[in-house]
């Protein structure tokens, strides 16, 4: 219609007619492409805003599970610490001897931290990273994969898991599966472990009990690996504490954009001061 239009113009000689025409022609393309920018925007904005979504789910499952292993490394510290007093005095307070035994075995227990960062990576290696929009969250993402991709986040794991193995190999496997199943379990709403009381196996005299102690304190190799493993799973907690009071303003950061409740989780769980 526009070009019949254009050629009947152009044979009268209506030069106005002529420029109308052409008017109406680039608008139409002008207007044609804004149109599609916007539509491309929206949906650019759209996918941003899934994306930003999947991101802070998972940084936040990883912020949980952090905290989660702060707390099961500091009470696994605090065992060593317990087991590493028995062996400074050679004293068992009344009653207590079994309960020490459970500690030498829990520090050594496995609570290691692994990090999800599907969407993450899946941004990075299709260059799409621009679609997070504010440059801090796209800045500690970039941090945080790096660090994930290093040794950082294996703070003293070989230490503990040579104590580990050290420990296992000296207590009997009727003692140590025992603990394994009557006196660590998984602490409620945490996939870190935990210990509670428990009796000793049946058939385990104290005397046999008081063997074992003094065994373990006898060991100068258990020992020094028990040592090094409590002061690791110290650094541990404190190294991810540190971690965890960088994820939450960030967490914050994208529920503010996502329109979601804010957290305030670290002094909570972790108490006031967090260290």
């Amino acid at each position: 219609m526009i070009l019949t239009n254009l050629a009947k113009a152009v044979r009268e000689q209506n030069w106005f007619a002529v420029a109308l025409e052409f008017v109406i022609v680039i608008a139409g393309v002008v207007i044609g492409f804004q149109i599609t920018q916007w539509n491309d925007a929206r949906t650019d904005r759209a996918r941003a805003d899934e994306y930003l979504s999947r991101i802070e789910e998972e940084t936040y499952r990883n912020f949980d599970r952090a905290i989660d292993r702060v707390i099961a490394w500091r009470w696994q510290a605090e065992a060593g610490e317990r087991a590493l007093e028995y062996i400074r005095t050679g004293s068992v307070p009344q009653d207590d001897a079994w309960r020490l035994v459970v500690d030498f075995n829990y520090v050594g227990d496995v609570n290691q931290f692994r990090s999800e960062l599907s969407t993450f990576e899946e941004l990075r290696s299709s260059g799409r990273l621009n679609l997070i929009r504010n440059s801090s969250i796209r800045s500690f993402l970039m941090q945080y994969a790096g660090a994930a991709n290093s040794n950082v986040f294996r703070l003293g794991t070989s230490r503990r898991d040579d104590y580990r193995e050290s420990v296992r190999q000296r207590t009997p496997p009727r003692i140590y599966m025992h603990i394994k199943r009557a006196c660590t379990f998984l602490a409620p709403d945490s996939d870190a472990t935990a210990i509670r009381d428990c009796a000793p196996p049946d058939g385990v005299s104290d005397e046999a009990i008081v063997t074992l102690l003094e065994t373990y304190r006898a060991d100068t190799q258990l020992v020094d690996e028990l040592r090094a493993a409590t002061n690791a799973l110290g650094e541990a907690a404190y190294g991810y504490t540190q971690l965890v009071r960088y994820f939450e303003p960030v967490i914050n950061q994208m529920r503010e954009e996502l329109g979601m409740e804010l957290v305030d989780e670290v002094s909570v769980r972790l108490g006031a001061t967090a260290e």
